[in-house]
């Protein structure tokens, strides 16, 4: 299936920034770039006309043709919490948000999370969860330890998490752009992913992506809930209230419960390799 786009300037560097690497420019002298994607190869010329060509040309042709006419770009948003606390389990999440999606989400007040208490963030995920297609990757501390045991390094894990669940929804959505909340350079994001069967590798990598695009900004919501409702299964199982972050709260928090917990045990509640648990040890 062939389409064919006709794009002024503006709209070609548009589309030639948005896939980056992905570009190859052309010996042919008619033709400014070719740009190969899994599914679909769009081939962009001097005269602004813009083929795609493949088994997913016309989802690409659709989407571009929306993002030339100025409206709504349908998109896929990834999010990650909980990297930087000694308890709890890491979430990524990634959700899909089209336009119908997007008037639902504004109405609600969806925005950059990081300034919504943890009871807004269970009150609008709540009204989220049932209507936004998302896929959430909930890594408790038991298995959050051992794939540190085997990969040490925070961002390769963040970035196996992020694929596995864009992977995931892809398969309720189909083709659909992919933004990510940048966490590491994009290089290095996809070499953490080298040994993987299947990677994602069509994203756009955005620093602050939370406060420009909404998809981001609902999957950081919902990352956050997923992460608050582990969190209480943790703290019911404990019988005790747990500090958020890694300071001095958490340590004066662990330090009682490094009493009656064993080496098996606290790998069920917290990461192992933060510096609290050798603080603790210590202190002991």
């Amino acid at each position: 299936m062939n389409e064919v786009i006709k794009a002024n300037k503006k709209q070609v560097e548009l589309l030639l920034e948005s896939y980056g690497r992905f570009v190859d420019p052309s010996k042919v002298a008619h033709i400014k770039g070719v740009i190969k994607l899994t599914d679909c190869v769009i081939t962009v010329y001097e005269s602004g006309s813009i083929v795609f060509q493949g088994t997913a040309a016309t989802e690409h042709f659709q989407e571009w043709q929306t993002v030339f006419a100025g409206s709504f770009r349908a998109h896929m948003g990834t999010d990650e919490v909980g990297t930087g606390d000694f308890f709890g389990p890491v979430v990524v999440c990634a959700a899909f948000v089209n336009t119908e999606h997007e008037a639902y989400l504004l109405k609600l007040g969806v925005g950059d999370s990081k300034g919504f208490s943890d009871q807004m963030i269970r009150t609008l995920a709540k009204a989220m969860v049932p209507l936004i297609p998302h896929r959430q990757v909930v890594l408790m501390p038991e298995y959050y330890n051992k794939l540190y045991a085997k990969h040490p390094n925070l961002n390769h894990i963040k970035a196996l998490l992020h694929n596995r669940a864009i992977l995931e929804l892809l398969e309720q959505t189909g083709p659909v752009p992919v933004v990510m909340d940048q966490f590491v350079h994009e290089k290095k994001y996809f070499e953490y992913l080298t040994h993987q069967r299947t990677v994602h590798n069509t994203i756009e990598f955005h620093t602050k992506a939370e406060s420009k695009f909404i998809a981001v900004a609902a999957a950081s919501i919902l990352a956050r809930y997923y992460f608050l409702e582990s969190w209480d299964v943790l703290e019911r199982q404990l019988n005790q209230t747990l500090p958020k972050g890694a300071g001095a709260l958490v340590d004066a928090a662990a330090a009682p419960l490094f009493q009656r917990l064993d080496q098996e045990q606290w790998g069920h509640y917290a990461k192992l390799h933060f510096k609290n648990l050798k603080k603790i040890q210590a202190s002991d």
